[in-house]
């Protein structure tokens, strides 16, 4: 099967964006279930207090995560360096 030119597929990676988007959309579940789990009143149970720290311990991954991302992101975005012109450097593109 073919794939659309300039579309991921036909490149052989995925998006960073792409990645960063469901990060992002699982950090906002374990927030809104976070958030859930301290306003209901089985918070302050044993149990229930550890079900917090768990998902704050997912919650930091998470952000981790994204951060590491982020951080591959933009090393990806860098200029590469290349040799500087001088001779032997040209390409004669009429030859």
């Amino acid at each position: 099967m073919v794939g659309a030119i300039g579309s991921p597929a036909s490149y052989g990676y995925s998006s960073p964006v792409k990645t960063n988007a469901g990060l992002e959309a699982q950090l906002d579940r374990y927030k809104g279930k976070l958030s859930d789990q301290e306003t209901c009143p089985s918070g302050k149970t044993p149990e229930g207090r550890a079900n917090i720290k768990h998902l704050e311990e997912q919650i930091s991954e998470i952000k981790n995560r994204i951060a590491a991302a982020d951080t591959r992101k933009s090393g990806a975005e860098k200029p590469v360096s290349g040799p500087s012109a001088g001779p032997g450097m040209t390409l004669d593109v009429y030859a």
